[in-house]
Parts: C-alpha cells; structure tokens; sequence
C-alpha cells in the first residue's frame, strides 16, 4: 500500500514540475520575442566577436588578427558551438539559455531535495523558474545565464559528493569538472570553493577517504584549466590562469574616488593609464592588466579607511534589489516597484533562516558559506547586481525555507490561540 502512495506522490511530483517547466518555457519564448533585439555594444558585442572568430577565423580575438585573452573562453567557446549548428541569431540564443535556465531550476530542485525536503525543493525550483531576475538574464548576450547553470550543477554534485552516496567518486570527478567549466565562464570562481577544502579535510570521520575526493575534484579542475593556460602562455609568454580583464575589474572597484563605479575610459587616471593602448591587443591588455592591479593596491594603501568603507557599502551594492530602473521593466512604475519589494523579501527571508537557531542546520552551512565567500571576492571589484546572478538561486532555497518556516509558525501561533479559547470556553462552562 505504501509503494502505492509513493508511486502516486512522486506523479503528482512530476506533474508539478511539468507544468513549472511549461509555464516557465512559455514566459521565457514570449520575453525573447517580447523585447527586441537593440545593436550588440559592450560585453556582449565582445563576447560574439569573439564566437564569430573562433568560427570564421579559429582564433580567440575580439579583433581579428590580435589573439587576446581579454574575456575568459567559457561562454565565447558556448556561443560558437551554437554557431556551428546554425543557431547564429540573438533569438536562437536567447532560447537556448532558456533551456538553460529551466535546467538550472533543475538542478535547484535536485539540491534543495537533498538537503531539505520536497516541498521546499518545489517552492525553491518554481521561485527560480520564475523569478524575474533570473528569467530576464536570458535575453543578454551574457555569460551569468551559463555561469548560474554551471555553479548550480556544481553545488548539486558537490553535495552528491559529500553526503556519503555511492559512487562517491565519480561525483567528486563530476564537481571538480563543473567547478572548472564554471570558472572558465566567471573566474573567481575557482576561489569560491577553497575555504571548504581544509574543513573537509579536518573532519576526522573518513579523513583519508575525504582527501581523496577532494584531490580528485582540484584535479578535474585544474585539468579543464590546463588548456587555457597552456594556450595563453605559448601566444603571449605570460602565465595568464583567467583572463587579463582582472587587474581593470579591481582598479574600478578599489579606485577611491571612483566609488567603486565604472567611470568609464576617458576618466583620470584611467584615461591617461590606457592612452594610446587598447584591450583587446594582447600585449597592451597585459599592461593594462598589471597597471590596474598596482593602481588598485596603491590607492587602497594612500586611503585605508575609506577604502574599507567603500568595501563594506559594495556588500551591500551587489545584493541591490533589481531592476535598477523602471526602464528596464517597459517604464512601469508598478513593475519595477513590485519587483524590487519582491527581492528584498527574499533576501530577508534568507536571512530569517541564518538567524533562526531551530534552523541552523549543519547542511545549510554549505550553502551560506557559498554566499559568504562569493560576496566576500566580489565586494572587491566592481559590485553590481548582475554579478549576484549566479548565486541568487541559493538565496531563493533559503527564502523558501524561511516562508515556510513563517508559514508553519503562524499556522502553530492561530492553532495555540484556537486551543486556549476552547480551554477557556471549557473552564467557563464547567463553572
């Protein structure tokens, strides 16, 4: 009789998901369709500059002629694998990453199961499937779309890997490789995972087992990384692990005056740094790379505490409620509004989990320590909210947890309150 409910509540389960997923898959198409396609400028016209050479030409240059490791080859590597199977319009991409996003709602379901239960794990997949932010992303021509896929599949075999599942191996293989595909689309990735490395291996249960895996996942990493640095130190004799974009990324957040805000290129000092040099020229990216890197240090150490300050105002800068600006919801006043109210909820009920001691469960660390040591690497380069992208869907898991913790408690506060009039209601009876 059991497996007969089992059967029946796992239907129901995929019921559910189907329609998340349909109706999800229907606003995706309509918002590619929707909003249209304006010219490429910036990141993205770099990013399918340098598709369409890898296709046309087989070199990684924005321009062509000039090899450049300016952007990382994660997602430049993704657009021209579609290009090669004909997909070469805005469109065709935007549903591709689609796809993309209902596999990262996917993959959200997946880990929130593991970890909590399957209510949880269905609130946590159909916020993500649905939340704008993320639903939005798809129609750039940016890397956070893939890099939210990529770290989500990391984190779900990761924790695959941890929780003492067979086949433990092969999931340690699995993490360390979408740790490296991850960090070839968004570089700081390959730090995000290194402050848990020690406290795997401190734990005293299985310590030889566990240093295994973990040796096992830093090598698949670094064996995805392999190419890429091989590659950049043959064309420009430099050991380049990430991309020579770092150094400007840093100077622009860490620049004092600037406030932590891209002032763009024809601003002091960086107008006069980049003079006559441009980045996508290899051996003037290097320069510029390094310059940054020494302008940014020697602006933090001139004015120490207020670059502390400018440090702690970018936490709370990244996790800046989104959209910007009413523009980037047709102009409604409404929209822009509501969905700004909607993702400090969010972020609150996350943080209603982080503060609650009945909740403060061992295998949500994890996930907060995620969160903690992202912010902690980005806070020092230019801190805007599509940054937060990729890590959003965790604090979605933990707002779900939070609501229906809410939920539960309130539910409990009205079944007390109803409880103690019936108890009076008896009392006054009895008398």
């Amino acid at each position: 009789m059991r497996s007969i409910f089992n059967r029946t509540s796992r239907w129901k389960t995929k019921k559910a998901l189907g329609v998340i997923a349909a109706l999800a898959l229907t606003s995706g198409i309509l918002l590619a369709f929707v909003i249209p396609v304006s010219a490429l400028t910036g990141d993205d016209w770099q990013y399918w500059e340098l598709a369409k050479n890898i296709v046309q030409r087989g070199e990684f240059a924005i321009r062509a002629g000039s090899p450049t490791a300016w952007r990382s080859p994660g997602y430049p590597f993704f657009l021209a694998g579609l290009m090669l199977m004909g997909l070469k319009q805005v469109r065709t991409v935007r549903m591709i990453q689609v796809l993309l996003h209902l596999a990262t709602a996917g993959m959200v379901y997946q880990s929130a199961r593991k970890l909590t239960s399957d209510s949880i794990a269905m609130i946590s997949a159909a916020l993500v499937a649905f939340w704008p932010a993320l639903l939005s992303s798809t129609t750039f021509v940016l890397s956070e779309t893939l890099t939210t896929f990529l770290l989500m599949a990391t984190i779900y075999a990761s924790i695959r890997q941890w929780r003492g599942d067979h086949s433990n191996q092969r999931w340690a293989a699995a993490s360390g490789l979408f740790w490296g595909l991850t960090a070839l689309c968004h570089p700081s990735v390959l730090l995000v995972p290194i402050p848990f490395l020690p406290l795997a291996l401190a734990q005293k249960e299985n310590c030889r087992k566990k240093t295994y895996l973990v040796l096992v996942s830093l090598c698949c990493c670094l064996l995805l990384q392999a190419p890429w640095v091989i590659r950049n130190a043959l064309a420009f004799h430099a050991f380049i692990p990430t991309n020579t974009n770092s150094g400007i990324s840093l100077f622009r957040g860490s620049y004092v005056p600037w406030d932590g805000y891209d002032q763009g290129w024809n601003a002091p000092p960086l107008n006069v740094l980049a003079r006559n040099r441009s980045p996508f020229r290899s051996v003037d990216a290097q320069y510029l790379n390094q310059t940054g890197r020494k302008y940014a240090l020697q602006s933090t150490l001139e004015q120490p505490a207020k670059a502390a300050g400018l440090y702690c105002r970018k936490w709370a800068r990244l996790w800046a409620p989104t959209p910007g600006s009413p523009d980037q919801v047709f102009g409604s006043q409404s929209l822009f509004y509501g969905m700004r109210l909607l993702h400090l909820l969010a972020v609150c009920l996350a943080m209603l989990v982080l503060f609650d001691p009945a909740l403060y469960r061992r295998q949500l660390l994890f996930l907060f320590g995620v969160l903690l040591n992202w912010t902690l690497i980005h806070a020092f380069f230019e801190a805007m909210p599509r940054y937060a992208l990729p890590v959003l869907p965790l604090i979605l898991v933990l707002s779900s947890i939070g609501l229906q913790t809410m939920i539960t408690r309130i539910q409990t506060m009205i079944r007390s309150m109803s409880d103690h009039k019936r108890h009076k209601e008896h009392l006054f009876g009895m008398e």
